[in-house]
């Protein structure tokens, strides 16, 4: 979730450590809505030549994320970002043996990549590392006087959950969300969890995720991600119309992005079997080459070929 605001920086008499710190975290809030937005060379302008190690975090995401993009992913640098996030990981663990808000966000967005590269044991152990160092200084915490704690615990399970839900364990990712609402139910990051947790069970559960990307809808107006999410809930209680209604809106808003025309297909599937994909795959594969149904669709493509060609 990308944060607009950034922290107001002191002038006149209050400089020093105070003016440094939240310089440091406006730099990585602007970074971090750059990445959001996929404006990398913008992030890595923001964070260049820092030594905090979350900012190094980020920025290796950032260059992750940039060489998993294209046509044609460099396969070099994501390597090459993946084992830097390794080291990164292992040399912040000999030295934060019980980590901290700090190192736990730096954490998680080493994991990310990590779970790009589908390696979700590895970014199973950190955050599990960091959710019980953290969990201990949450029992004595304030939420007030120490918001950076409860935040960054609310990442860690979060990632969990994602991890459960690729590997299809929804009772352990239920699990993952209930922590989260016990931390903070009305975070942001609680009731996306939520709701996606509640896509994958029954028709009443598929109600419910609904209604809260429609609270959240309320709290923060349309945008792509809610309106798809509304529109997957509406298709899978079979209210095509409905659906059909939020993907058009978040079109309206972001044309060409890649979740919304998969949303847009997969709806008109729905509604009428006989509508022929071959000319939305051809539209998706040219404007997002590097989404995974794109690409998990050209290797089913390439199977299938190679098939045809062992009995021809």
């Amino acid at each position: 979730m990308i944060i607009n605001e950034a922290p107001q920086i002191p002038t006149g008499h209050k400089k020093g450590e105070e003016r440094k710190t939240l310089e440091a975290e406006r730099d990585y809030i602007m970074a971090h809505a750059h990445v959001g937005l996929k404006r990398y060379q913008l992030a890595q302008s923001e964070l260049e030549g820092s030594t905090n190690n979350t900012h190094k975090a980020l920025l290796l995401l950032a260059d992750y994320l940039k060489a998993s993009g294209g046509a044609r992913p460099d396969e070099g640098a994501k390597e090459a970002a993946k084992e830097s996030a390794r080291q990164l990981v292992d040399t912040v663990t000999k030295q934060d043996c019980e980590g901290t808000d700090a190192t736990c966000t730096m954490a998680c967005l080493c994991s990310t990549i990590m779970i790009h590269e589908k390696e979700f044991s590895t970014a199973f152990q950190w955050l599990k590392f960091w959710i019980t160092g953290l969990s201990k200084q949450a029992e004595k915490a304030e939420k007030v006087k120490s918001p950076g704690v409860f935040h960054a615990l609310l990442q860690a399970h979060s990632l969990l959950v994602d991890i459960y839900l690729r590997i299809n364990r929804v009772e352990h990712a239920d699990s993952e969300v209930k922590a989260m609402i016990s931390i903070d139910e009305d975070a942001p990051i609680t009731l996306m969890a939520q709701a996606s947790v509640l896509l994958r069970k029954q028709e009443k559960d598929i109600i419910e995720a609904g209604r809260i990307y429609e609270e959240l809808q309320g709290r923060f107006g349309n945008t792509p991600l809610l309106l798809n999410g509304m529109a997957m809930s509406s298709m899978m209680v079979r209210d095509y119309p409905t659906a059909q209604s939020h993907i058009e809106e978040a079109s309206a808003i972001r044309e060409n992005d890649a979740d919304t025309q998969i949303n847009h297909m997969i709806c008109k599937k729905q509604a009428k079997p006989t509508f022929d994909c071959k000319a939305s795959l051809d539209i998706l594969n040219n404007s997002a080459p590097c989404h995974p149904l794109v690409r998990r669709y050209k290797e089913l493509e390439e199977t299938f070929d190679d098939a045809a060609a062992l009995v021809a």
